[in-house]
């Protein structure tokens, strides 16, 4: 729930960013590079280490979307400028998003149960996040 608000904000900036003139419209790929670059530079910082012998709690639906919109709120800066960029494709991007979310989510679930790929994720996620967003972004600035 809380990804499809973030898909349903995300095309509403797309269809108001189609106002903006065809040749500024690359320029909407300094969102999420600028987003990346951020992320690079603030990486580790406000991170908290890992919080080993706390018991999980069991959170419902509803603290789920909400923990998701909050966590995800700067993927509408991302996405909105892919969007525009990918405009001709968007029910392919859309469709592959629906689809991509469900592999994650499983395989999520799965990988969460081995130590070696939390700590791999631990030691390296925090870079191939603001990565994608970078090339997300020169992408954009391109095409």
């Amino acid at each position: 729930m809380g990804f499809a608000v973030i898909i349903v904000l995300s095309l509403i900036g797309a269809r108001a960013a189609l106002a903006i003139p065809h040749g500024w419209m690359r320029l909407l790929g300094i969102l999420p590079l600028g987003i990346g670059i951020k992320a690079f530079l603030t990486k580790g910082k406000g991170r908290k280490p890992p919080s080993d012998g706390v018991p999980q709690k069991d959170y419902g639906l509803l603290a789920i979307a909400a923990i998701t919109l909050s966590n995800g709120s700067d993927n509408v800066g991302v996405y909105v400028p892919f969007f525009v960029a990918g405009k001709r494709y968007l029910w392919l991007i859309l469709t592959m998003y629906l689809v991509l979310v469900a592999v994650w989510v499983i395989a999520g679930r799965w990988l969460g149960a081995h130590p070696v790929v939390l700590r791999a994720v631990e030691r390296w996620g925090h870079w191939a996040v603001p990565a994608v967003f970078v090339a997300l972004g020169v992408y954009v600035l391109v095409r």
